[in-house]
């Protein structure tokens, strides 16, 4: 992996393994994104999530990536991201209660 995470959301999508956000190296939330391709063996980097969170709960829904909540400098986020690997984007969607 191009740069090591502690707390980081990881899910398959498709046949690439896609790690998101989590506790960078400095021990601060972050934002970034990293694919895996196992018939490649290659990283690659994605772009940024809108909230840099470590800790998030995350599921695969139609092929997409979403985050729920997580910790930046406290515990108690409430942000829900979604990320399309078929456009490399992220969005911003309604917070959870």
């Amino acid at each position: 992996m191009p740069a090591g995470r502690e707390s980081a959301a990881g899910a398959f999508i498709g046949d690439e393994f896609y790690v998101a956000t989590g506790w960078d190296e400095g021990t601060r939330a972050s934002k970034s994104l990293f694919s895996y391709d196992p018939a490649t063996d290659l990283w690659t980097t994605g772009a940024d999530a809108p909230v840099a969170v470590a800790g998030a709960g995350r599921a695969v829904l139609d092929g997409r990536l979403y985050l729920v909540g997580g910790c930046t400098n406290a515990c108690g986020e409430n942000s829900v991201q979604r990320y399309d690997p078929q456009t490399d984007t992220w969005e911003s969607l309604a917070p959870y209660p």
